[in-house]
């Protein structure tokens, strides 16, 4: 095996391990669960980069925005103690306007005319069909502990689901800053 050959497979190597590392990373996720509401999770999606070349030198550009990636889905009724990921799952895509508004809510503390903390709706076209989603926060009642509770819930509008999970200030705390530090992975700014 020459020289050459041997750095080779050792840049192939690298690559594999630095792939497996990142994926690690995309995968990372903030969870917030309730045995009536089932579970929502906050996860990493960073941007996708492309090489383009321009006057004989190569630059690397974001070809697809960053986000993060909300999912949730609801308790199985037909099977007790499981989530219903395959039929009821929701999903909602937070880009870095969404995280703004998001971190600007929960700083101010202020409710909507509805109640609401957040209230961030995305409409998108699939085919010829229109989705409607919906992400929103809103302040709870006290719980058994004494604390304050959060509804956090995400909706499917056009097909009807709902994921809903009621979580404490302490859940809220992290959920902001795990925004606060998506921010910057989702920007491209680093990663």
């Amino acid at each position: 095996m020459t020289l050459e050959d041997k750095v080779d497979t050792l840049a192939r190597v690298l690559k594999k391990y630095m792939d497996t590392q990142s994926l690690r990373t995309k995968t990372s996720t903030i969870n917030f669960f309730s045995e009536r509401g089932g579970q929502i999770q906050f996860g990493i999606i960073p941007p996708r980069y492309e090489v383009i070349e321009r006057d004989g030198k190569s630059s690397r550009v974001i070809s697809r925005d960053g986000a993060v990636l909300v999912e949730g889905a609801p308790p199985n009724p037909e099977k007790p103690g499981y989530l219903d990921w395959e039929n009821k799952k929701v999903t909602f895509s937070l880009g870095d306007k969404d995280i703004g508004d998001i971190l600007y809510a929960l700083s101010r503390g202020n409710v909507n005319k509805n109640g609401e903390l957040v209230s961030l709706y995305h409409k998108n076209v699939v085919g010829e069909t229109e989705v409607g989603k919906t992400f929103k926060i809103k302040p709870g009642e006290q719980n058994s502990s004494g604390q304050s509770t959060f509804l956090v819930e995400i909706s499917d509008v056009t097909n009807k689901r709902r994921v809903s999970i009621f979580v404490t200030g302490a859940d809220l705390m992290r959920l902001e800053v795990g925004l606060r530090a998506a921010l910057p992975l989702v920007l491209g700014w680093i990663g």
